[in-house]
């Protein structure tokens, strides 16, 4: 009987029922059409995240050179184990390498269980150095190892020591191992019962057959000193890095482009840098100069590539510095068997001599690429996956290398950073949620109002408050449930219009119903919370005031002066945490493993700004329009003029109501614009951070023209506002100072124009600082600008003179 009488009721007053339907449905879709675009970020940002990754993991050996040194330990009881007993343990080191390892040093801690007999003897029965309570295999602090000397190819040394059983000791298996073993060839301590080392060639086929690997490459590279590489009398300058690798690494890894010729049995590929520095092409030859090797080993040019992009190649090794790429010019390529024949025995040689120098040592690795198409589209859940799939290559071979899982690195700070995403949206949908309220009760107030004759026909029939508020009840529940629906509606089509319909489809079905029954639920408790109360005071105070206007009495709040104390709180609060740098945030670095950090509680403040603002300007306009003057006049325009003044002071709050609405809008899509602004700035800020400007043009390093700087103002075209020409090179001058001297990385600019291209603003460098660094290299054309890590290196201050001396081969 309720349900048709609130039915007829709805539809008898169609622009009542629309109006109240249109407000329930633009806040409900508001703040779920944020709820939506959350989804739909975050299952693209798993694809965003690991697009720029050149390596998804990493493989490095710890033993590229394979020395080949191994280590057993066990212990023997001499007779029945128990306390006081005395239990041998038992050290067998073996050289299975092609060469000699000298500085042998054993480390073997007493297991705790244990405690060391003085006056022990080796195996041969030479005495071990007594050094007091310590094991001689691990001395001191630093657990300092027994020095064993050199130890010839295919050769075995034993060591014993004595130690005996403290309490609690029943059987010696379960002692623990912790001896490890190292050399002047092998820095890395080798623990004892390893397993045998595996080849490049053997892991990398084995680690290809894991579950959810692509693909699994080896690559092979080391730096030679300056004049390595040449050809005739002409040398190539500075370091030449060798790789070794095959045509299927070149064909997986963007950036390695051959420009002449290609891959062919028995010959070696050149950078564009070397084939011009040594003025050769394909076809000839060359010499290459290893350490180790009393001879030059000749190659022959299969092709000419070009480098320059090749990331893979160049990216640091280094954990802290994986993100720098490192780029050497000068770079021959050769097959994986001929660097494994040719340079690895070469080194093994080199490393092993007395008095030979050898920079550095080869790397060998497994580049591994994971299916990425089968990876989840949310970050967190890809995450996961990418984690299983580590593990999984871990355990193929373990400690014999160190895993470099860069996938898993970057999704775990992209799930950490959708994370602080979607609190923020949220927080930038509570206004939504906020005007769906206040939509909700205005309409509640003007549809209660409105109302007020069939609520006192009702009563002159015998209705009482408790039926009047079951059709409340019931009206709230039909009107709210139909504005959610058609509030998701108009959410998700929203959303779609901004996202596009194939990245919100690539969020999961969970993550849309679920957003789907949160913004629902928010919607519908705040939207038919509004209502009910609007008309649940309608009903009251027809019953006990009829006389007494709704319209006519002001809100509670407005006694309280709850607004004038909220702003002034907020407005406060505000203060102090710009005093405290509080909205400063954190920024992320994936490559450090660190997200963005963002305090969220500090986002609860514009709301409260919003909020108690619009509370505010209602006020004020109860005030200004307490204090209009009704017109007295007798011509039209006086008369229209008085009906409007008297109109608006005899109904004062239901216009108030609309200023607060319309403040909250505004608010809203201030808040909106505000936060495009500053995703839109952001991203013209990583642009910049990642090329110094908004494009940037680099010459080819097999183009034959020479660029000078004076080029720049040829490259006219419509949209670009300014150019400007850098010259710039890693480590291509020696600055020397009255105390010191420092490798540096010279740059060349032209300061008036290099300010509009790239302003220099970051957090340690200002704007006034960054004008007067400009203005002092326009006055002095023998200025200098050097970072502060190298004015403390050099020791320098404002005013001194540096001598600048170019690395050889520099050019511009």
């Amino acid at each position: 009987m309720l349900g048709r009488y609130v039915w007829r009721d709805l539809t008898r007053n169609p622009r009542r029922t629309l109006a109240t339907l249109i407000g329930i449905t633009l806040g409900i879709g508001l703040f779920s059409s944020v709820l939506f675009f959350v989804d739909g970020s975050s299952a693209s940002m798993t694809r965003r995240a690991i697009e720029p990754l050149p390596i998804d993991m990493q493989r490095v050996l710890t033993e590229p050179l394979g020395q080949g040194l191994e280590l057993t330990q066990r212990f023997v009881p001499n007779g029945s184990v128990g306390s006081g007993s005395r239990v041998t343990g038992l050290l067998d080191i073996t050289n299975r390498g092609p060469v000699p390892a000298h500085e042998v040093v054993v480390r073997a801690p007493i297991p705790p269980q244990l405690s060391y007999v003085r006056g022990s003897t080796t195996r041969d029965n030479t005495p071990v150095p007594d050094v007091g309570s310590n094991s001689p295999l691990a001395q001191g602090v630093a657990q300092t190892g027994l020095n064993i000397g050199s130890i010839a190819p295919g050769t075995a040394v034993s060591l014993t020591y004595t130690a005996q059983a403290g309490e609690g000791v029943r059987s010696v298996a379960k002692l623990p191992v912790r001896a490890t073993i190292s050399s002047r060839e092998v820095v890395v301590p080798v623990a004892a019962n390893a397993a045998r080392p595996v080849g490049l060639g053997s892991l990398t086929r084995r680690i290809a057959k894991v579950r959810g690997v692509a693909t699994a490459e080896g690559l092979s590279f080391v730096d030679l000193e300056s004049g390595a590489l040449r050809s005739g009398a002409e040398v190539a300058p500075g370091t030449v890095r060798v790789f070794g690798f095959d045509s299927a690494y070149a064909r997986d890894h963007l950036g390695i482009r051959i420009v002449r010729g290609g891959f062919r049995p028995g010959h070696a590929l050149l950078s564009a840098e070397a084939a011009h520095a040594t003025r050769v092409g394909v076809g000839d030859s060359l010499s290459l100069r290893i350490p180790g090797r009393a001879e030059a080993v000749a190659l022959t040019v299969g092709g000419i590539v070009d480098l320059s992009r090749a990331k893979a190649l160049f990216f640091s090794r280094l954990g802290r510095n994986l993100e720098d790429f490192l780029y050497v010019p000068n770079s021959v390529i050769v097959s994986p068997t001929f660097f494994a024949d040719n340079v690895i025995p070469a080194y093994r040689t080199a490393i092993t001599t007395r008095g030979d120098l050898v920079r550095s040592r080869p790397i060998q690795e497994v580049d591994i690429a994971i299916s990425r198409s089968r990876l989840h589209a949310d970050p967190g859940t890809a995450l996961a996956q990418t984690r299983a799939v580590a593990r999984a290559v871990d355990t193929v071979a373990p400690g014999q290398d160190t895993l470099i899982d860069n996938i898993s690195n970057t999704l775990a700070v992209a799930r950490d950073d959708a994370d602080v995403a979607k609190r923020m949206f949220i927080f930038l949908g509570v206004p939504g949620a906020l005007l769906a309220a206040a939509l909700a009760a205005y309409a509640g107030g003007l549809l209660a109002e409105a109302q007020r004759r069939e609520s006192a026909i009702l009563r002159v029939r015998g209705a009482d408050r408790g039926r009047l508020t079951r059709i409340l009840a019931l009206r709230t529940v039909l009107l709210t449930g139909i504005g959610a629906t058609l509030g998701l509606v108009v959410g998700f089509l929203s959303a779609q219009a901004v996202l596009g319909a194939d990245t919100l489809t690539r969020a999961t079905t969970t993550s849309l119903v679920v957003s789907a029954a949160i913004g629902a639920g928010a919607g519908f408790l705040a939207t038919g919370a509004a209502l009910y109360a609007a008309g649940r005071r309608a009903i009251h105070r027809d019953i006990h005031d009829e006389r007494s206007p709704i319209s006519r009495i002001a809100p509670r709040w407005q006694h309280a002066r709850l607004d004038l104390v909220g702003a002034a709180v907020a407005a406060i609060t505000i203060s102090l945490a710009f005093r405290a740098h509080a909205f400063d945030g954190t920024s992320g670095s994936v490559y450090n493993g660190r997200s963005v950090r963002v305090r969220l509680e500090l986002l609860v403040l514009p709301i409260a700004i919003w909020s108690a603002g619009s509370l505010v300007a209602g006020r004020v306009f109860t005030i200004l329009v307490g204090r209009i003057r009704t017109s007295t006049g007798s011509g039209l325009s006086h008369q229209v003029l008085g009906i409007f003044s008297r109109s608006l002071r005899r109904r004062p709050w239901a216009t108030a109501g609309g200023v607060i609405m319309t403040t909250l809008i505004v608010a809203l899509g201030m808040s909106v614009a505000s936060f495009t602004a500053s995703y839109d700035h952001a991203k013209v800020a990583d642009a910049r951070f990642a090329l110094g400007s908004d494009l940037r043009i680099t010459p080819s390093p097999t183009s034959t023209i020479t660029y000078r700087p004076a080029d720049s103002d040829r490259i006219t075209a419509r949209g670009i506002r300014s150019v400007t020409p850098v010259v710039f090179g890693l480590d291509n001058a020696v600055l020397r100072s009255a105390h010191n001297e420092s490798a540096a990385n010279l740059a060349a600019i032209v300061p008036t124009a290099y300010r509009r291209v790239s302003p220099l603003v970051d957090a340690n460098l200002v704007d006034i600082t960054a004008a007067r660094a400009m203005a002092a290299l326009a006055r002095d054309p023998k200025a200098l600008l050097v970072s502060t890590e190298m004015a403390d290196a050099l020791t320098l201050a404002t005013g001194e003179r540096v001598e600048v001396t170019l690395a050889r081969g520099t050019r511009d």
